[in-house]
C-alpha cells in the first residue's frame, strides 16, 4: 500500500503562477447562474418605465446577436407617457386604458437573436375609431412607446453587460474563491476533500 500526501492551499497561499492558473481555470465561477434569476434590478429598471411584469431575454456573447429584450403584455400608461407632450393627455390615457391592448413580442423577422431589434410594441384598438386624428394620435403614441421600449432594452443590456464584465473579472473571481474558503491542488482545481 502506498500513501500519497497532497498539499492543498487556499488561494492566498498559492504562488502567483498557480493563482493565475486558478483564475483562468475558474473564469466562470460567478457565471454558473442566470444574471436575471437572482437580481430584480433589471425587472425594476423596466417596470419604472411602465412596462409591467416583463420577461427578459438576453445574449451577452459579444457577437452579432448580442443584446437584451423583453416581452410584456401589461402596461402602466401613466408612467409610459409621463414625459410625452401631447394635447388632451388625460383623454388619450383614457382611450389607452379602456379601448386598447398593447403587447411587446418577438417581431416576425427576428430569428433566434435576443436584442432590442427582435421585439416591438404593438397597440391594438378595441373599437373602430374611424376619426383620422384619433388614429394618427394613437400611431404617434405607439411610436413613442416603441422608442421607449427600444431605449429601455438597450439600457438593460448595458447594465447586464457591465455586471457580466464585473463577475468575470479577475477581482470578482478572486473574491469568490477567497470568500468560499476553497482549497486548491497544484493543478489549480478546487479540492473538496477534508
Amino acid at each position: 500500500m502506498i500513501t500519497k500526501t497532497i498539499e492543498l492551499r487556499q488561494f492566498e497561499e498559492c504562488s502567483k503562477e498557480l493563482q493565475e492558473k486558478i483564475l483562468e481555470k475558474h473564469y466562470d465561477i460567478n457565471l454558473d447562474f442566470s444574471l436575471t434569476d437572482y437580481n430584480d434590478t433589471y425587472t425594476l429598471m423596466i417596470e419604472e418605465q411602465g412596462f409591467l411584469n416583463p420577461e427578459i431575454s438576453y445574449d451577452l456573447s459579444y457577437c452579432q446577436g448580442s443584446g437584451a429584450c423583453f416581452d410584456c403584455t401589461e402596461f402602466d400608461f401613466d408612467k409610459l407617457l409621463k414625459n410625452y407632450k401631447i394635447k388632451h393627455k388625460s383623454w388619450i390615457l383614457s382611450i389607452l386604458k379602456n379601448y386598447c391592448q398593447g403587447r411587446i413580442t418577438r417581431n416576425y423577422y427576428a430569428t433566434y437573436y435576443e436584442h432590442e431589434n427582435t421585439r416591438d410594441f404593438q397597440l391594438e384598438l378595441y373599437d373602430n375609431f374611424t376619426h383620422p386624428r384619433i388614429e394618427k394620435t394613437m400611431q404617434d403614441v405607439r411610436t413613442y412607446i416603441e422608442h421607449l421600449r427600444y431605449d429601455t432594452a438597450h439600457k438593460v443590456y448595458k447594465a447586464l453587460q457591465e455586471e457580466y464584465d464585473y463577475l468575470s473579472s479577475p477581482e470578482a473571481i478572486k473574491e469568490t474563491l477567497i470568500a468560499n474558503d476553497y482549497y486548491f491542488n497544484e493543478q489549480g482545481e478546487i479540492d473538496y476533500a477534508e
